[in-house]
């Protein structure tokens, strides 16, 4: 039977019909990934949604239609047998896959372009050669706005990258070798950033020595073609538990922000968001806390609990920028707990201990915390929701953020099983909110993937659906007048 359909869902609040609050809902057929070790998504390349395969030694393109009808299916050649794929990038209407390989003692990274239909525009091309014994690891990171691309691996105490244009050309913009006797690139790494004018920040956290917290340090390596810089963040009375970078293009600043706790705890008693102006190269910089009350921290909890001085188990999982320069960060709660089976299954060597444990996972309530560009608080919400599964390492649990020009949309599913309604949080800027009902999976044998959800359009979203060794693409098109 034909899985592909297309059907008009009207939200129905508390049994009442919406008017204008209509989705087209579009579904593929079966996708079969028995045998992947994991695979890719990549929309709208000229109107086509294109599905790649990694299978180890196989490779290919299921390509669909922008209603989700199958068309044709491609294999891709590797450059050699040892190849192994560093990065898929969408680039305007074509794909390149880059690729990582070595042939007797030369180590060679290279790129291919590949048309709407799964269809090599070229040869394979290496764009960086180097002698080498050994085969570096090689990591990925692009620009937000996707048009640099940049390469980046580590040796001994080196930090080596390559930065190039994502587009027909692949132009070199640089390359460079940096070491650091303050920054370790393999203990100490974070995260990086690239901004679209090439310039390269490296996030790292230096762990205190023997539990003396006075020893953490935050630091922020900034790479500027030959120019280097080090500036260290930190914060005297608290400890740093969390942190993320992000680049603003519009007001040219590096963004920070993070997390705080005390007394060598993981419970979180507030936030930071500090701001770094692009000509900033070296020196210290203390952030400035901005602590929960204990009526908040009560709030999230959900009683009344006046000895209150920390939330547990709240993680930093967006931090978004805003056009004038303010920030949005949103928290989720999540716990995991080690369950052991009633029975452990003795090993091959008498092993008692050879029974996995399994693992409850519960993804909770939503912290959304809207700051001004000076880091100051504007408003903060809790978002209650409610997610618990087993043994699915919670792929199916928590949210995908889903942005309109003047609303976001956390949009998640209210339980984790195949019958189960979507819901979504609705915010405007100056934090009003309604939860909404967006779809029910009955009958449709659906499990949706939200947290690997992709954003086409500020109208359309296109989410995996994955079940045992298949996958059904699913397209929400919210077709309101306001969005």
């Amino acid at each position: 039977m034909n899985r592909n359909i297309i059907f008009f869902i009207w939200v129905l609040f508390f049994g009442c019909y919406e008017p204008g609050n209509a989705q087209k809902i579009t579904v593929s057929n079966d996708i079969n990934i028995r045998t992947n070790y994991a695979y890719d998504i990549f929309p709208d390349v000229k109107g086509n949604i294109l599905f790649f395969h990694d299978r180890g030694q196989e490779h290919l393109f299921e390509i669909f239609d922008s209603e989700l009808k199958l068309k044709t299916t491609r294999d891709i050649e590797l450059p050699a047998k040892n190849a192994k794929i560093v990065s898929m990038q969408k680039a305007d209407t074509i794909i390149n896959i880059f690729y990582q390989w070595k042939e007797e003692n030369t180590f060679y990274i290279g790129a291919c372009e590949y048309d709407e239909y799964g269809r090599a525009l070229d040869t394979i091309r290496p764009f960086y050669i180097q002698e080498s014994i050994t085969s570096p690891s090689v990591r990925f990171v692009a620009s937000k706005d996707k048009k640099l691309m940049m390469f980046f691996w580590i040796e001994s105490r080196n930090f080596h990258y390559i930065v190039l244009s994502n587009d027909f050309s692949k132009n070199i913009i640089g390359t460079g070798k940096v070491e650091s006797k303050e920054f370790n690139f393999r203990s100490d790494f974070v995260s990086l950033v690239l901004s679209a004018d090439g310039k390269i920040f490296l996030l790292g956290q230096k762990e205190s020595s023997w539990g003396k917290n006075s020893d953490e340090k935050i630091m922020v390596l900034k790479i500027d073609g030959n120019q280097y810089g080090l500036v260290n963040v930190f914060s005297k009375e608290y400890e740093i538990s969390q942190i993320s970078a992000e680049y603003d293009e519009i007001n040219h600043k590096l963004s920070l922000a993070g997390l705080l706790s005390k007394n060598g705890g993981e419970s979180a008693i507030g936030y930071f968001i500090h701001n770094i102006p692009e000509n900033q190269n070296l020196g210290e910089i203390e952030v400035h806390p901005q602590l929960f009350s204990v009526e908040f921290m009560n709030e999230v909890i959900g009683k009344k609990n006046t000895k209150i001085k920390s939330i547990a188990d709240v993680f930093l999982s967006h931090h978004v920028l805003r056009n004038d320069g303010g920030t949005l960060l949103i928290l989720e709660i999540r716990k995991e707990f080690l369950r052991r089976a009633g029975s452990l299954a003795m090993g091959r060597f008498g092993d008692v201990y050879s029974g996995r444990g399994l693992i409850d996972y519960y993804n909770e309530d939503m912290i959304v915390i809207n700051t001004h560009p000076d880091g100051s608080e504007f408003w903060k919400k809790v978002l209650y929701k409610k997610q618990f599964s087993q043994d699915d390492n919670a792929i199916y649990s928590s949210y995908f953020l889903y942005t309109t020009p003047s609303r976001i949309k956390l949009v998640y599913n209210d339980e984790i099983k195949t019958n189960n309604t979507v819901s979504e949080y609705v915010l405007d800027p100056l934090g009003n909110f309604e939860r909404k009902s967006v779809l029910s999976t009955q009958y449709q044998n659906l499990k949706l993937r939200f947290r690997d959800a992709i954003q086409i359009s500020p109208n359309e979203i296109i989410i995996p659906s994955e079940s045992t060794n298949k996958i059904n693409l699913v397209k929400i098109e919210y077709i309101t007048a306001e969005q």
